[in-house]
């Protein structure tokens, strides 16, 4: 059986890649994700990734 475990955070670009890179340094997932602006993952039953984008805009708030 297959368990997925998500831990979606929130910050600038800078913040992302450090926390992905913590992960990676402990080895505390399999697989880390990180997107951009778009980038779309679907993960599927077996436990393939499938990575897609989508056109997206700047928003100006």
């Amino acid at each position: 059986m297959l368990y997925f475990f998500t831990n979606r955070v929130h910050g600038e670009a800078i913040d992302l890649q450090a926390h992905a890179q913590l992960i990676k340094e402990h080895q505390l997932a399999q697989t880390v994700l990180l997107g951009e602006n778009g980038d779309l993952f679907q993960i599927i039953p077996s436990g393939k990734v499938i990575k897609d984008r989508v056109e997206v805009g700047l928003i100006s708030i």
